[in-house]
């Protein structure tokens, strides 16, 4: 007669399960150890990760804010809960998570990786890039750390600085298509015309439906007075993402700098369509209606504009 599982060798099964993808043995394992022991924290963490890969966020934030609560010693159990919070955009209190983890175990590249990504959500970019710099300097072949640690220096304006580490992450990971992405963009900003829209191209070579390397070659491109290839790249980005309001907006952008009123108008109305709060999309629907001599129309659009003003939510949208 076979002896048993202890809760130790089940726990031990149950990871072997979980880390081939076996969710359901896995999950099974970890449901028997709470039977015999209901407060374990590990069987309670590791479920709660099931939970978490199957999208049921509600049951993996108890199940490991449970863990945590019985031993709060456990880095990983910090860590586990700042991920899931995140995931539902709670990033103040994930920032806490994470930062307690940190604390609890300094020499974990992940942890600070994690930190770093959620000060950058916060928009704290210089505490991000400290973390994702900390990341690099556990694990510096970390790919993700390069590229993240990249696109917070050229937000923060730190042009060069943000080249040199996209340019690492490619050469780690040379496929990695949102590396290539936002080196165009820090070519742009640096000057580097054929040097941006090469990088963009080569995104768009390895992932065509990158949405935000359609908008941001786009308005390469409409900068530069190249119309017909920019309205190729909204109308792209647009078929992998139809209910964009912005996307609507600088299509229209495109079609009005070339006098093409009556394609402008319809793109600047898909824009208030789908965003009605557009201030900047009425203001350039009135400037339509006025050079249809449409001037009822065009007044009624400003005043809206007007009403409306520039606020936050915009600002957030051209960002």
């Amino acid at each position: 007669m076979n002896n048993p599982l202890t809760p130790i060798q089940a726990l031990q099964i149950a990871a072997q399960y979980h880390q081939t993808g076996d969710l359901a043995k896995a999950t099974h394992l970890y449901q028997k150890v709470l039977q015999i022991e209901p407060e374990n924290p590990d069987a309670l963490h590791l479920l709660g990760l099931v939970a978490y890969q199957q999208k049921d966020l509600e049951r993996a934030l108890q199940l490991v804010a449970k863990a945590m609560q019985l031993n709060p010693t456990v880095a990983n159990f910090h860590n586990s809960l700042g991920n899931i919070l995140r995931s539902q955009k709670q990033f103040g209190i994930a920032l806490e998570c994470f930062q307690r983890a940190v604390t609890l175990r300094s020499d974990d590249e992940d942890f600070h990786y994690n930190l770093g990504l959620t000060f950058y959500d916060l928009g704290q970019l210089p505490e991000a890039i400290s973390a994702f710099q900390k990341t690099i300097a556990l694990r510096s072949q970390h790919a993700k750390a390069h590229y993240h640690l990249g696109k917070a220096l050229c937000d923060q304006g730190e042009i060069e600085a943000a080249i040199q580490a996209l340019q690492q992450t490619l050469q780690l990971s040379p496929r990695m298509a949102e590396a290539h992405n936002y080196l165009g963009i820090a070519w742009y900003q640096q000057g580097h015309i054929a040097e941006a829209i090469t990088s963009h191209q080569r995104a768009l070579a390895i992932n065509p439906n990158l949405v935000e390397t359609h908008y941001h070659f786009g308005k390469l491109l409409s900068r530069q007075g190249e119309y017909a290839q920019a309205t190729v790249c909204f109308q792209n980005a647009l078929t992998l993402s139809p209910n964009s309001a912005l996307l609507h907006y600088e299509l229209g952008e495109v079609y009005y700098q070339q006098n093409q009123w009556v394609e402008a108008q319809h793109c600047y109305q898909q824009a208030i369509v789908h965003y009605p709060e557009y201030a900047q999309a009425h203001s350039q629907l009135g400037n339509v209606y006025w050079q249809q001599g449409k001037i009822p129309e065009a007044r009624a659009c400003f005043e809206k504009a007007t009403h409306l003003g520039f606020n936050e939510n915009e600002t957030a949208l051209h960002s």
